[in-house]
């Protein structure tokens, strides 16, 4: 059963990243934010937050948002995809099939609670942009989020309306 779990930045953070290390024989090195020991440091622009789901207490993806520029009305949104992100790692190339229904399940939940809390701290979009392939537009797809065209690149906004 998928449980999600909000997870403080720094410390609680970088143990998502341990965790996702855990099984692999790469080290641990650059991909953990700093913490800087600091409980309530954060490498993310306030408000921000972290998301987990885990399936059975194992971790499956987690998500953040924040702001790109203090004070912006519109939260990032980006996601580790735990079995994907190993494979790169051990690998070192990108995953290049297309996201599995589950996964797409995971991320939707997580992204659902990060608009609940991206509301909550004052956004009004949530917005997304394409990493792995399926993943921003299944996501887009099952919120209803609206693409969006600029420079080139396609974002997907999802509105957060106050209720």
């Amino acid at each position: 059963m998928l449980h999600i779990e909000s997870v403080r930045p720094g410390p609680a953070e970088e143990a998502l990243y341990r965790e996702l290390f855990a099984p692999l024989c790469t080290p641990l090195s650059t991909p953990v934010p700093p913490t800087g020991g600091d409980p309530s440091h954060s490498p993310w622009t306030e408000p921000s937050g972290v998301l987990a789901a885990r399936d059975n207490g194992d971790l499956l993806a987690w998500v953040v948002y924040f702001a790109l520029e203090p004070g912006s009305p519109w939260a990032v949104l980006q996601w580790i995809a735990i079995e994907r992100e190993r494979q790169r790692i051990s690998t070192g190339l990108n995953t290049e099939h297309p996201a599995t229904p589950t996964e797409i399940d995971t991320l939707t939940a997580l992204t659902t609670a990060a608009a609940g809390a991206a509301r909550a701290a004052g956004y009004t979009q949530l917005r997304w942009q394409p990493a792995e392939p399926g993943f921003a537009e299944g996501i887009a797809e099952r919120l209803h989020a609206h693409p969006v065209h600029e420079d080139g690149c396609t974002f997907y906004h999802l509105p957060l309306p106050h209720r």
